[in-house]
């Protein structure tokens, strides 16, 4: 059915302590977000290639990227550039690490004018770069980008129309973005002809602000059990990716929108273990 994966630095910095989690929980796959104090756009080529040993040395793949690309402003044509840079490094960091996939963003919400059309124009150039290289761009709807919900996501990819362009589907971050008013299963069937990649998360909202909050999986908002019987009904046999976002001590949300580092990190094993014990308990229960 599934396979199971998590982003790293949900567990922490250090390598050996990620295998161990991982191995710990049967794990097929590892994303990469940040590891060993340094962003994966900022991963040297010597330094993957050592990561790919240790790796490959457990028995666990490389199932995704997990890139900032494109968290950046639209109205500037330098951090544009910047990114783009990035992901021709990051091209050569999938061909090491023998990934398909690339995760990107479709720039800060607040700087885009002109529409969804707009949003594309400027996402365009990332294409051929991807192209050429035989790897897929996903594309993740969050709430502090453009594009949030699967509405929205779906709209983006309609115009972009690429084969190489997919979706990576993260129903929390839609529940940021609509408070709720999508369900998971309504953003993922509107997502389902692009889904690659699924993120796992939740979310509920603060009784006291009435904002959404990240909750340990399970207990939250989103309707997990509809999510995963709907992938399972649709033969997905894709990666489940573990992100878990959320801490006994909440983290600030400029960290939860530009994760990564030991800030981060801190504390996240407890919460991950939590989590992802509980995601197998879902899975085991729908079987």
């Amino acid at each position: 059915m599934f396979k199971l994966s998590v982003i790293t630095d949900e567990v922490s910095q250090d390598v050996n302590r990620v295998l161990t989690f991982s191995k710990d929980f049967g794990l097929e796959g590892l994303e990469l977000r940040s590891i060993e104090e340094t962003p994966v756009e900022k991963i040297s080529l010597t330094q993957a290639r050592r990561l790919k040993s240790l790796f490959d040395g457990e028995g666990f793949a490389i199932c995704s990227i997990a890139s900032p690309v494109f968290k950046c402003r639209w109205d500037s044509a330098t951090e544009i550039q910047t990114h783009l840079e990035y992901l021709k490094h990051l091209v050569e960091l999938a061909h090491i690490w023998e990934t398909p996939l690339i995760r990107v963003f479709t720039f800060w919400r607040e700087s885009v004018t002109g529409g969804v059309q707009a949003a594309v124009e400027k996402f365009l150039p990332a294409v051929p770069i991807a192209d050429a290289a035989g790897v897929f761009l996903g594309v993740e709807n969050e709430d502090s980008t453009f594009v949030g919900s699967g509405a929205e996501l779906t709209e983006f990819l309609g115009l972009v129309q690429h084969l190489r362009v997919k979706a990576i589907w993260d129903p929390q971050n839609a529940f940021y973005r609509t408070r709720g008013t999508e369900t998971a299963v309504e953003g993922y069937r509107a997502v389902k002809p692009w889904l690659a990649h699924v993120h796992v998360k939740d979310a509920q909202l603060d009784p006291q602000t009435g904002e959404p909050v990240a909750a340990e999986l399970g207990k939250g908002a989103i309707d997990w059990t509809a999510q995963l019987k709907a992938l399972k009904s649709d033969s997905y046999t894709g990666f489940l990716s573990l992100e878990t976002h959320w801490r006994e001590v909440p983290l600030d949300e400029k960290i939860l929108n530009q994760p990564g580092g030991a800030a981060f990190s801190d504390k996240g094993e407890m919460a991950s273990r939590i989590c992802m014990k509980n995601l197998k308990q879902m899975l085991k229960e729908l079987t």
